[in-house]
């Protein structure tokens, strides 16, 4: 999709400072010939550069994705383009609700040029001699997009953006299927005061932090798709997944024909209202099937000005396509040793645990053979859904031998050394011991090593953790919060890790910490 969007909706500059000048500087010349007009120090104004901001949108709804008006998850570029105009109205601040304009800038169009080298310029329309200056209580009002004969009531801020929130010329368009329509309904507005430059204390700056006077719903249309491993991956999937729906085209949304962002989802501005709001239309999707979709009830008071909110449909009848899909982290490990993708609707087969790390690690020095006593390739790691707690070992100081590198992926190694540990003793071998519902074509459970831990809890937060919350047995709830691994530090320690902080440190053997093992496929 080559659709650019219009404004950003991420907090920062939209590029260099915008220079508002009189048509002699923009014909090149470097002094104001004229002093302005229409105010009581007209003497001492100062010529503005124009800053423009844009806030983005911000969920309804806690824990949603982020929506902005062109996704960056698309790698789309955010920009102004040639002819894109705004209107400005240049007021006195007086103390009563009364608006009056100065140097007749009054909804005066100011229009955006974009150079040859990205850089861009805002000034009023060719022919136009207006100038922006500043002045003692003066005070700017901005709204995009410009529309002729917007007028102002009051100069109170509040006021003057419900006005035009409520202004028929400003209203969402009932078809924002194309990017102009959809932009040019996303009506923004801004309120600022001549300010000193802080990089010039000779220059006066504007800066005009815009914000979103009505709101935004969006689609996502996902269906089934089945998952054919990449050729020689070593592994098969159990069931298929859910993905945006790309042959899904035409939604309404609210009564709006919504714009199709090419990744199956659309978009919507919508006003805001007084009363709760339900989100419902309909899209067609493969064979022109027409799909009808009715959400949640949306509170009037939390969906409002400047929020956005997903409507989310999934579509399960069986699969039509299928993908080739590569083993990710995150996926999840079932007890009849395939992968259920982390994009999976529901589950076959019982989940066992997540796959943590894709391939063979390098530090990884273990000689593997699956439970069936045949040798096996390592195609990806898996941590256990399920834990306990126990002692390291409670026979005495014994330096039993495994890896002492903090690194390292020699769980499956460690444990190995670690069978000398008599079945007699009470400690966590007894515990690993007793995890039998590992398929027979895996290494087994085994106790990772402190490395392998350290892996885990750095990708806990960005991607495990949302596995277990789908499938149960989160980590760091146990009464310890700390972890034993296989890793020995000395005859009488070994390693665990501080779920809470993520810091390691060696522990006496005969302490006691969680236990949750891992496993090789």
């Amino acid at each position: 999709m080559t659709f650019k969007n219009k404004h950003s909706f991420i907090s920062g500059f939209l590029g260099a400072a915008l220079l508002i000048a009189s048509s002699c500087a923009l014909g090149g010349c470097t002094e104001i010939a004229d002093e302005p007009q229409g105010i009581d120090d007209a003497g001492n104004g100062t010529p503005l550069t124009i800053r423009a901001t844009a806030s983005g949108f911000v969920s309804c709804v806690q824990g949603d994705t982020p929506a902005t008006r062109t996704p960056t998850e698309n790698g789309y570029t955010t920009e102004f383009n040639d002819g894109d105009a705004i209107g400005i109205f240049a007021l006195k601040e007086y103390a009563t609700p009364d608006v009056t304009p100065v140097d007749g800038v009054y909804n005066l169009k100011l229009v955006y040029t974009k150079a040859a080298d990205g850089s861009g310029s805002w000034a009023p329309a060719s022919g136009d001699t207006h100038v922006l200056y500043s002045y003692d209580d003066l005070v700017y009002v901005a709204y995009y997009p410009y529309r002729e004969g917007i007028t102002i009531k009051q100069d109170i801020e509040t006021e003057i953006f419900k006005d035009l929130a409520a202004n028929a010329k400003l209203q969402p368009a009932a078809d924002q299927s194309t990017p102009a329509a959809y932009t040019g309904s996303d009506l923004m507005a801004a309120f600022a005061r001549p300010a000193t430059d802080p990089t010039d204390a000779n220059k006066k700056v504007l800066t005009l932090a815009f914000e979103h006077l009505h709101a935004l719903l969006v689609l996502k249309t996902n269906k089934l798709f089945n998952c054919t491993p990449p050729a020689g991956a070593g592994f098969e999937y159990s069931d298929p997944m859910l993905g945006a729906d790309a042959t899904a085209k035409d939604a309404v949304i609210n009564g709006i024909k919504a714009l199709p962002m090419g990744d199956g989802t659309f978009r919507a501005i919508v006003k805001t209202a007084s009363a709760d709001i339900v989100p419902t239309g309909n899209y067609k999707t493969t064979g022109d099937k027409t799909v009808l979709y009715t959400g949640a009830s949306l509170a009037a008071a939390t969906f409002t000005a400047g929020k956005y909110y997903t409507q989310q449909v999934n579509m399960l009848e069986s699969p039509d396509e299928s993908v080739i899909r590569p083993l990710q982290e995150g996926d999840f490990f079932c007890s009849n040793g395939k992968i259920s993708p982390y994009e999976a609707n529901s589950f076959s087969s019982p989940v066992i645990g997540v796959v943590f790390y894709v391939g063979r690690h390098p530090e990884d020095n273990g000689v593997y053979v699956d439970k069936n006593g045949n040798p096996m390739e390592v195609h990806g790691y898996v941590i256990n859904r399920s834990e306990g707690t126990d002692q390291w070992h409670n026979g005495g100081g014994t330096d039993f031998g495994t890896y002492k590198s903090t690194t390292d992926f020699n769980g499956y190694f460690n444990t190995d050394k670690l069978q000398a540990i008599s079945a007699g003793y009470n400690d966590m071998m007894t515990y690993v011991r007793k995890q039998t519902n590992s398929p027979q074509t895996t290494s087994g459970w085994f106790l990772p090593s402190i490395g392998q831990l350290i892996y885990i809890k750095k990708k806990y937060a960005e991607v495990i953790s949302k596995s277990f919350d789908k499938c149960g047995g989160a980590m760091g709830r146990g009464w310890q919060h700390h972890y034993w691994s296989s890793t020995e530090a000395t005859a009488a320690n070994s390693y665990n890790i501080n779920w809470d902080s993520g810091t390691y440190s060696q522990k006496n053997k005969s302490s006691g910490s969680m236990v949750r093992t891992a496993l090789a496929f």
